[in-house]
């Protein structure tokens, strides 16, 4: 995990990108989530100079955006929703002015927001664990449960065939 995180960092350092604006999709009904994960990313890269702290919470947002993605097979992450919650809050904040990744309108509305963001992208990768697990013992008991259902459905086929075979006495 370090190790792809610092090459995450020597690449964008490397190969320096443009620094991104704000995207201008907070009112759209279905806007590409990926906008703001790419753009809540290089807050975090940019912020990696300047406080270091504030930049860790920002990757650590994006691990658990990370894990919760790797632990499931559903297209959508409600963590993305959450960044974006987060983003268009600045946005709004700001009149609905553009910022660019870099500005101190996002430091200073992240800064309050990201240990609430934390918690709440732990709770949802929590709650994921816990209906995952839940699932598989559902499931474990379900085949034990056939398992019984099945020996005691033959047993009970064998015992009325052979009660059955005998003779009928009046």
């Amino acid at each position: 995990m370090i190790m792809s995180l610092l090459f995450s960092v020597l690449v964008s350092v490397a190969y320096p990108q443009q620094i991104q604006t704000v995207p201008k999709t907070c009112t759209d009904l279905l806007p590409d989530m990926y906008e703001y994960v790419y753009f809540f990313e290089q807050v975090g890269d940019l912020w990696t100079i300047q406080s270091p702290t504030n930049a860790q919470k920002v990757y650590d947002v994006l691990s658990i955006r990370r894990l919760y993605q790797e632990t499931t097979s559903d297209y959508v992450n409600p963590i993305d929703g959450m960044i974006k919650t987060r983003i268009c809050d600045c946005y709004d904040k700001n009149s609905a002015k553009p910022f660019l990744a870099d500005s101190k309108i996002i430091r200073a509305c992240l800064d309050k927001n990201l240990p609430k963001l934390i918690k709440e992208s732990k709770k949802e990768y929590l709650t994921l664990k816990a209906k995952i697990k839940k699932e598989n013992n559902f499931i474990k008991l379900t085949t034990e449960q056939r398992h019984k259902i099945e020996n005691l459905k033959r047993s009970s086929f064998t015992k009325i065939e052979n009660e059955l075979k005998k003779p009928i006495v009046d």
